[in-house]
């Protein structure tokens, strides 16, 4: 699997250098004899390969009698969260809504291909629209297959009903026809130039940039936090720093890695453009790295006087882990910062626990360090980690 994909990837490489043309791979899965094993068997060949960038997609096609498990759909979810692929489902182009349906509510399709039952259906027309799930529309192969009969056009319901959907070329090679030829076949039937003009702007769930031009959201309420992360990043030639001020419910875990994935997916729901999130907790020694996850109930609990009365002198860690889709993939960075509780509180109190946070080396708070802070803070380090990365990748 690892070396199939390999030379898939290879071949990507070799055509985008002969034509210009920015490519990515969509793995497909059959219906037919399909599998959780064989689902995770995928699954393990893109991890071990370190989730390329180029592999962009997971879908699931086939002949839409064969019924798929809700188990296969729980692993395309899974699959989403973990790696942020985008999912494509082939559903309802014979006319069996159910399997629409499906692609909606179990396997949490982004996109779904053909979908021509979903004219039958205009409950299912008004989910599609409000939860902004793009139909993949084949007119011509539609017509020549005979999935549409007597111009009974799934584009003219969906202009209708508000449904957001590109115009695809199905199997080209078999039918002798080219993207081209269903953008014609499409204004010969709906006469709609600005729909086609506008065409790139409702691939909703695709987020492209040009290299050496991006904006980036930091996805937060705290307008301390924002100041503090724009300042670390303003500085990346081409890449502009923009506010989204959007208060997200953390799920209460200890485990920061599962908190910042959860995080990170819930701030591109907002956005569904590049986006940053940002958390940082302290691991207490003698609590075996506690409260990690939890530091901002457990500090609101404490406060400052409680905190150092009952752990002065302990030896801790600040860690930080930004979180940062580009739209096809997750990447994280941490930085850490070691130290000591302070005898008492000690500076401004409106950062937090940076009143009690002594850092090795130190004789002072984080909170009486001023902006000295900025320069050795957990932040810094792990800010420090993501514009090389953004430098070595994107600008």
């Amino acid at each position: 699997m690892e070396t199939a994909l390999l030379w898939l990837l290879e071949g990507i490489s070799i055509a985008e250098q002969r034509t210009g043309v920015i490519l990515g791979l969509i793995i497909t899965l059959n219906r037919k004899d399909l599998s959780v094993d064989k689902c995770l068997s995928v699954l393990s060949a893109v991890k071990n390969l370190n989730y390329p960038d180029k592999i962009i997609g997971l879908d699931l096609a086939g002949n839409e009698e064969i019924p798929v498990s809700n188990d296969i759909g729980v692993f395309f979810q899974r699959v989403k969260g973990e790696t942020n692929l985008g999912i494509t489902i082939h559903a309802g182009e014979t006319g069996i809504v159910s399997n629409i349906y499906q692609a909606i509510d179990v396997f949490c399709a982004d996109r779904i291909g053909h979908a021509n039952a979903t004219i039958k259906d205009v409950k299912l027309m008004e989910i599609l629209s409000k939860k902004d799930i793009v139909i993949e529309v084949c007119p011509i192969s539609n017509q020549l297959t005979g999935a549409v009969r007597n111009e009974n056009y799934s584009f003219m319901k969906f202009i209708e009903y508000d449904v957001p959907f590109v115009l695809c070329s199905d199997n080209p090679a078999i039918h002798r026809r080219s993207i081209d030829d269903d953008y014609k076949f499409f204004l010969e039937k709906t006469g709609r130039s600005d729909i086609l003009s506008n065409m790139y702007n409702m691939q909703k769930n695709i987020v492209l940039y040009d290299k050496g031009n991006m904006d980036i959201y930091i996805v937060s309420k705290n307008p301390h936090k924002q100041t503090e992360l724009r300042g670390y990043l303003n500085t990346i030639h081409n890449v502009c720093i923009k506010e989204y001020a959007q208060e997200i419910n953390e799920i209460q875990t200890v485990d920061v890695d599962v908190l910042i994935q959860d995080k990170l997916k819930k701030a591109f729901n907002f956005v569904k453009s590049p986006v940053i999130v940002e958390h940082t907790g302290l691991f207490l020694d003698e609590l075996d790295g506690f409260p990690g996850g939890l530091t901002q109930p457990f500090w609101d609990k404490l406060k400052k006087d409680k905190f150092c009365s009952y752990f002065k002198g302990t030896s801790l860690k600040a860690k930080t882990i930004i979180g940062f889709c580009d739209g096809k993939r997750n990447h994280f960075f941490e930085g850490e910062v070691k130290g000591k509780v302070s005898d008492e509180p000690r500076g401004d109190d409106s950062f937090q626990w940076d009143c009690v946070f002594v850092p090795d080396g130190y004789d002072k708070t984080f909170a009486e360090l001023g902006d000295k802070k900025l320069e050795i803070s957990m932040r810094k380090i792990a800010f420090d980690k993501f514009k090389e990365y953004l430098r070595s990748n994107y600008v």
